[in-house]
């Protein structure tokens, strides 16, 4: 896949966040869903569509965290397959981390739900600034906790040039039979990650 098959999403919450995914696949969000239930109306209860949106409903939900600037859903269109998340919360560092190396924090507080010894981290080269990439399988579905299942979670935690915030965004699939697959996407959707600060958003629309 190259970049000429990817789609741009626009968010932001302090800066301007712009990332690409697959135009093949349909990226929902909330303001997607709520439109698809106002075109469509309410699905029947029961129904293969109503069990749908409700998977949606809930995994949106359990993606919504304070902080977050983007949140969707991959999904195969005229398909109820979902098939990845990708997530953007924007976190402040402490002061006292301020001169620690993300991947020096990063290290230091893998995610819980990890599953033990899937945990990697390392420092790469992102054009919006320090990035650290971190690959493990943690024990959820599309966001939900999970106790039977696990996911491929792959995470970007880039640095905003000129910024004291992190950004950290999540790449997750339960398909972790094809993670050699699901790797190569998205390490190519998290290159197209970019930042604007708001000044110059304003400034341009001035």
């Amino acid at each position: 896949m190259s970049t000429e098959q990817l789609q741009p999403h626009l968010a932001g919450a302090g800066f301007g966040y712009s990332i690409m995914t697959p135009t093949n696949w349909v990226a929902i969000d909330s303001e997607t869903l709520d439109q698809w239930k106002s075109d469509h109306g309410s699905p029947k209860s029961g129904t293969m569509d109503a069990a749908y949106i409700d998977l949606v409903d809930s995994a949106l939900q359990a993606l919504a965290s304070p902080g977050t600037v983007f949140a969707s859903i991959l999904a195969v269109p005229g398909e109820n397959r979902l098939l990845a998340t990708i997530t953007a919360v924007a976190l402040g560092l402490p002061s006292s981390e301020f001169g620690t190396s993300l991947l020096s924090v990063l290290e230091a507080n893998p995610p819980a739900d990890a599953v033990e010894g899937s945990f990697d981290a390392i420092e790469v080269e992102h054009p919006s600034g320090d990035a650290v990439r971190t690959k493990s399988l943690r024990r959820n579905v599309l966001g939900l906790p999970s106790k039977a299942q696990v996911s491929l979670c792959i995470e970007y935690a880039i640095r905003p040039l000129s910024t004291d915030s992190v950004v950290v965004t999540t790449f997750s699939t339960p398909s972790v039979l094809e993670a050699s697959r699901y790797t190569e996407l998205f390490d190519l959707v998290a290159s197209t990650i970019t930042f604007t600060p708001v000044a110059s958003s304003a400034n341009s629309a001035s």
